[in-house]
């Protein structure tokens, strides 16, 4: 079983957010991304690939959109 979590760092207009995971039992913390100036409530795909969160890619911008992020890394993807 893996955990997805949100972190926040400072920036200069905002937080910026990186999303992690980590075991069950709490061991092998990993960074997935840091490309997001904000991210909220990672959610686990089914099949437990992907992940679906809220989040906005500038400082700042208080929009939000849906994105789409491998569970292995990398950028994600904008979906909405």
């Amino acid at each position: 079983s893996c955990i997805a979590y949100v972190r926040s760092s400072g920036g200069r207009f905002a937080h910026r957010s990186e999303v992690w995971t980590c075991r069950a039992d709490g061991a092998g913390h990993a960074l997935l991304s840091d490309t997001l100036a904000m991210a909220m409530e990672p959610m686990w795909s089914p099949d437990g690939s992907r992940l679906a969160l809220l989040g906005g890619r500038d400082e700042g911008d208080a929009r939000t959109g849906l994105w789409l992020l491998d569970a292995g890394g990398g950028a994600p993807r904008r979906l909405g």
